[in-house]
């Protein structure tokens, strides 16, 4: 996982982050969490606000931005740790939450395309 080096007014999330950050949170929308566009904004506002340093302050950063209910929570934490560790597993854990044992998604789903780019 990348994260930020050090933290100063001029420093700009790297491209690489953000793409991450952005197709986390396409990730938790897929699992059934609300997130548009103006929480991945807040988001990447958030990783450039501060120092994180360790994997544990970048966990509750993005927890601060993303999750508003608290049934939410488990999904956050269970998202995280499979995107941040291997983010083409997330997929998995996507079809998991949306799909019963044994059934499919549809073939044209987005969430078939998500990390294939």
């Amino acid at each position: 996982m990348q994260l930020p080096e050090s933290a100063n007014s001029n420093r700009r999330v790297s491209g690489h982050l953000a793409n991450n950050i952005m197709h986390f949170a396409r990730v938790l929308r897929e699992a059934g969490i609300p997130v548009g566009p103006g929480l991945v904004i807040d988001a990447l506002d958030a990783a450039m606000a501060g120092p994180l340093r360790k994997r544990d302050d970048f966990y509750w950063t993005l927890h601060a931005v993303f999750i508003k209910k608290r049934e939410h929570k488990e999904l956050f934490d269970q998202a995280f740790h499979v995107f941040w560790k291997k983010p083409k597993m997330a997929i998995i854990f996507v079809f998991a939450v949306n799909w019963p044992a044994g059934s499919c998604p549809p073939v044209n789903h987005p969430s078939c395309n998500l990390f294939l780019r």
